[in-house]
């Protein structure tokens, strides 16, 4: 998915949402191991390689651990 700023916030707009680009943090998920290249960040969000959600923590191979 490509994050369009202007298009996200026309978007969400309608509905009276936003989206806040300094919270906001992409994964990008690494099915087939192929790390050769790192990605910083997509359209000013920082791109992370894992994160905590419902206490399960969720890495970019695809793999979850619950808490």
């Amino acid at each position: 998915m490509v994050l369009d700023r202007e298009h996200d916030n026309h978007i969400t707009s309608a509905y009276g949402l936003g989206i806040n680009y300094n919270k906001t943090k992409v994964m990008i998920i690494d099915r087939e191991h192929d790390n050769h290249r790192e990605i910083k960040s997509v359209s000013r969000c920082e791109v992370v390689q894992s994160f905590v959600y419902l206490s399960s923590l969720i890495d970019n191979s695809g793999r979850c651990e619950n808490g």
